[in-house]
């Protein structure tokens, strides 16, 4: 087991700057970048099994079709995969949609978080076991709040 688990006190004690987007995070966990001229992904690994990932999509692009492409990409890949209720408040900068699936007796769980914006969207997945995220997911959800952009720096 992990040594973060059960730690909700975990600082997001490191910055990460690239092309207009700003995201703090804990500083042992590990970083993968993938760019190119338009697309940018961050992925941070914890020291177990949960990551956390962002996705800048370029252009206008319609929520719901980011949700259903990722609902059906685990779809295909797993058996047994639960789809919960979209949350999208009012007032959120996230609208929210969480799975569930099972792989090996196993539940992982997945947060997906979308933020359309004018020039692009911002996609956040994370996933992890589900014993882990019931005890990272308050630090995951401070990671996501954590992100700021500049759309004028983007692409």
């Amino acid at each position: 087991m992990s040594s973060e688990i059960g730690n909700s006190e975990i600082p997001l004690d490191e910055t990460l700057e690239l092309r207009g987007v700003v995201v703090r995070y804990p500083g042992f966990w590990s970083v993968e970048r993938t760019e190119d001229d338009e697309k940018l992904s961050v992925t941070l690994n914890s020291t177990g099994t949960t990551f956390w990932m962002l996705t800048i999509i370029p252009g206008p692009v319609d929520f719901g079709s980011v949700f259903e492409a990722a609902i059906k990409s685990y779809e295909e890949e797993y058996e047994d995969v639960d789809v919960y209720d979209r949350l999208d408040e009012e007032h959120a900068d996230w609208i929210q949609q969480e799975l569930e699936l099972q792989c090996h007796d196993l539940v992982t769980k997945v947060v997906l978080n979308v933020m359309p914006l004018e020039v692009c969207s911002l996609f956040i997945l994370y996933q992890g076991l589900d014993s882990e995220l019931d005890n990272l997911r308050p630090l995951l959800d401070s990671i996501t709040s954590s992100v700021r952009i500049d759309p004028q720096q983007l692409f």
